[in-house]
Protein backbone atom coordinates (compact mmCIF):
# COMPACT_ATOMS: atom_id res chain seq x y z
CA UNK A 1 0.00 0.00 0.00
CA UNK A 2 0.96 3.89 -0.39
CA UNK A 3 1.57 6.16 2.57
CA UNK A 4 0.39 9.15 3.22
CA UNK A 5 4.13 10.29 2.71
CA UNK A 6 4.73 8.52 -0.64
CA UNK A 7 6.50 5.72 0.60
CA UNK A 8 5.06 2.32 -0.20
CA UNK A 9 4.90 -1.32 0.20
CA UNK A 10 4.26 -4.41 -2.71
CA UNK A 11 3.40 -7.36 -3.35
CA UNK A 12 3.50 -8.31 -7.16
CA UNK A 13 3.05 -11.56 -9.06
CA UNK A 14 4.11 -12.78 -12.65
CA UNK A 15 1.19 -15.17 -12.79
CA UNK A 16 -1.88 -13.72 -11.23
CA UNK A 17 -1.10 -15.92 -8.50
CA UNK A 18 0.88 -15.80 -5.03
CA UNK A 19 3.41 -12.99 -4.68
CA UNK A 20 6.66 -13.41 -5.98
CA UNK A 21 8.51 -10.12 -5.01
CA UNK A 22 7.99 -7.45 -2.23
CA UNK A 23 9.05 -4.06 -2.92
CA UNK A 24 9.65 -0.72 -0.77
CA UNK A 25 9.43 2.30 -2.14
CA UNK A 26 10.30 5.59 -1.55
CA UNK A 27 8.61 9.24 -1.78
CA UNK A 28 10.05 9.77 -4.94
CA UNK A 29 7.99 6.34 -6.57
CA UNK A 30 11.81 4.69 -6.79
CA UNK A 31 12.00 1.24 -5.08
CA UNK A 32 14.41 1.04 -2.64
CA UNK A 33 14.72 -2.63 -1.71
CA UNK A 34 12.80 -5.65 -3.53
CA UNK A 35 12.76 -9.20 -2.44
CA UNK A 36 12.53 -12.04 -4.78
CA UNK A 37 10.87 -14.93 -4.43
CA UNK A 38 14.32 -17.11 -3.74
CA UNK A 39 14.82 -14.43 -0.98
CA UNK A 40 17.68 -12.48 -2.79
CA UNK A 41 17.36 -8.74 -2.24
CA UNK A 42 17.72 -5.71 -3.95
CA UNK A 43 19.09 -2.24 -2.96
CA UNK A 44 18.89 0.24 -4.54
CA UNK A 45 21.33 2.64 -2.19
CA UNK A 46 23.89 2.36 0.30
CA UNK A 47 23.75 0.19 2.99
CA UNK A 48 24.60 1.37 6.43
CA UNK A 49 25.02 -1.04 9.06
CA UNK A 50 25.25 0.26 13.45
CA UNK A 51 26.15 -3.00 14.58
CA UNK A 52 29.53 -4.40 14.96
CA UNK A 53 28.55 -7.86 13.20
CA UNK A 54 27.61 -8.44 9.76
CA UNK A 55 27.10 -12.70 9.16
CA UNK A 56 26.74 -14.16 5.83
CA UNK A 57 26.02 -17.79 6.32
CA UNK A 58 26.36 -20.29 3.19
CA UNK A 59 27.83 -23.05 1.62
CA UNK A 60 29.94 -20.48 0.17
CA UNK A 61 29.42 -17.37 1.82
CA UNK A 62 30.72 -14.12 -0.31
CA UNK A 63 30.40 -10.79 -0.80
CA UNK A 64 30.52 -9.40 -4.09
CA UNK A 65 32.30 -6.28 -5.48
CA UNK A 66 31.16 -5.40 -9.26
CA UNK A 67 32.70 -2.58 -10.50
CA UNK A 68 30.34 -0.39 -12.98
CA UNK A 69 33.05 1.48 -14.74
CA UNK A 70 34.07 -2.22 -16.29
CA UNK A 71 36.94 -2.02 -14.39
CA UNK A 72 38.09 -5.73 -12.45
CA UNK A 73 35.42 -7.19 -10.36
CA UNK A 74 36.21 -9.25 -7.22
CA UNK A 75 35.03 -11.58 -4.91
CA UNK A 76 35.47 -11.85 -0.98
CA UNK A 77 34.68 -15.51 -0.01
CA UNK A 78 35.06 -18.23 2.16
CA UNK A 79 35.68 -20.89 0.53
CA UNK A 80 35.80 -24.21 2.56
CA UNK A 81 37.46 -22.40 5.73
CA UNK A 82 39.81 -20.30 3.29
CA UNK A 83 39.60 -16.62 2.67
CA UNK A 84 39.73 -15.48 -0.77
CA UNK A 85 39.51 -12.03 -2.78
CA UNK A 86 38.90 -13.62 -6.14
CA UNK A 87 39.75 -11.26 -8.85
CA UNK A 88 36.03 -12.41 -10.69
CA UNK A 89 37.52 -10.12 -14.27
CA UNK A 90 40.66 -12.46 -14.91
CA UNK A 91 39.20 -15.40 -12.61
CA UNK A 92 42.00 -15.85 -10.19
CA UNK A 93 42.71 -15.42 -6.66
CA UNK A 94 44.31 -12.16 -5.99
CA UNK A 95 44.84 -13.35 -2.11
CA UNK A 96 44.30 -17.05 -0.67
CA UNK A 97 44.58 -17.27 3.13
CA UNK A 98 44.46 -21.33 3.35
CA UNK A 99 43.03 -23.24 6.93
CA UNK A 100 47.12 -23.44 8.36
CA UNK A 101 47.19 -19.99 8.05
CA UNK A 102 49.22 -20.12 4.79
CA UNK A 103 48.85 -16.49 2.42
CA UNK A 104 49.58 -16.98 -1.37
CA UNK A 105 49.50 -13.95 -3.94
CA UNK A 106 48.77 -13.80 -7.37
CA UNK A 107 50.73 -10.50 -7.94
CA UNK A 108 53.30 -8.39 -6.02
CA UNK A 109 53.30 -7.36 -2.11
CA UNK A 110 54.45 -3.88 -2.61
CA UNK A 111 55.72 -1.57 0.50
CA UNK A 112 56.56 1.98 1.09
CA UNK A 113 59.84 2.96 1.65
CA UNK A 114 60.60 2.45 5.52
CA UNK A 115 57.88 -0.08 5.55
CA UNK A 116 58.97 -4.05 6.89
CA UNK A 117 58.68 -7.33 6.50
CA UNK A 118 59.06 -8.33 10.40
CA UNK A 119 59.58 -12.03 10.70
CA UNK A 120 59.62 -14.01 13.86
CA UNK A 121 57.76 -13.67 17.32
CA UNK A 122 60.06 -10.42 18.28
CA UNK A 123 59.93 -9.19 14.65
CA UNK A 124 63.83 -9.83 15.41
CA UNK A 125 64.28 -10.33 11.73
CA UNK A 126 63.29 -7.21 9.15
CA UNK A 127 63.87 -6.90 5.64
CA UNK A 128 62.72 -3.47 4.37
CA UNK A 129 64.10 -0.18 1.85
CA UNK A 130 64.99 2.68 4.24
CA UNK A 131 64.99 5.31 1.09
CA UNK A 132 68.28 4.71 0.62
CA UNK A 133 69.29 1.23 1.21
CA UNK A 134 68.31 -2.04 1.17
CA UNK A 135 68.75 -3.58 4.79
CA UNK A 136 68.01 -6.80 6.48
CA UNK A 137 68.31 -7.01 9.84
CA UNK A 138 68.98 -9.53 12.30
CA UNK A 139 68.79 -8.66 15.81
CA UNK A 140 67.47 -11.86 17.25
CA UNK A 141 69.68 -14.57 19.02
CA UNK A 142 71.76 -17.03 17.11
CA UNK A 143 73.15 -15.97 13.83
CA UNK A 144 71.97 -15.58 10.31
CA UNK A 145 72.17 -18.33 8.08
CA UNK A 146 71.72 -18.42 4.82
CA UNK A 147 71.73 -22.09 3.60
CA UNK A 148 72.45 -22.40 -0.29
CA UNK A 149 74.56 -24.39 -2.72
CA UNK A 150 76.65 -20.93 -3.19
CA UNK A 151 75.93 -17.30 -2.92
CA UNK A 152 76.77 -14.68 -5.97
CA UNK A 153 77.19 -10.96 -5.31
CA UNK A 154 76.42 -8.87 -8.44
CA UNK A 155 76.93 -4.77 -9.48
CA UNK A 156 73.66 -2.76 -9.64
CA UNK A 157 73.16 -3.53 -13.41
CA UNK A 158 73.64 -7.33 -12.85
CA UNK A 159 76.44 -7.02 -15.30
CA UNK A 160 79.09 -8.59 -13.28
CA UNK A 161 79.67 -10.76 -10.02
CA UNK A 162 81.37 -8.49 -7.33
CA UNK A 163 82.04 -12.03 -5.09
CA UNK A 164 81.13 -15.72 -5.26
CA UNK A 165 81.04 -18.10 -2.41
CA UNK A 166 80.80 -21.61 -3.81
CA UNK A 167 79.10 -24.93 -1.34
CA UNK A 168 82.85 -25.76 -0.92
CA UNK A 169 84.04 -22.29 0.97
CA UNK A 170 85.69 -20.71 -2.07
CA UNK A 171 85.65 -17.44 -2.37
CA UNK A 172 86.48 -15.48 -5.86
CA UNK A 173 86.64 -11.74 -5.57
CA UNK A 174 85.95 -9.81 -8.93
Amino acid sequence: GHFSNGTFIGTYGDDGGAADLLRFGVHSGDVALTINSDLSATFAGNITMNASTLTISGTYPRINLTDTNNNDDFSIINNDGSFAIFNVTDSLFSLLIDTSNNATFAGNVDLPDSKKIQLGASQDLKLYHDGSHSIIQDSGTGVLKIITSGVTFQNESASANTLVLDSSGNATFA
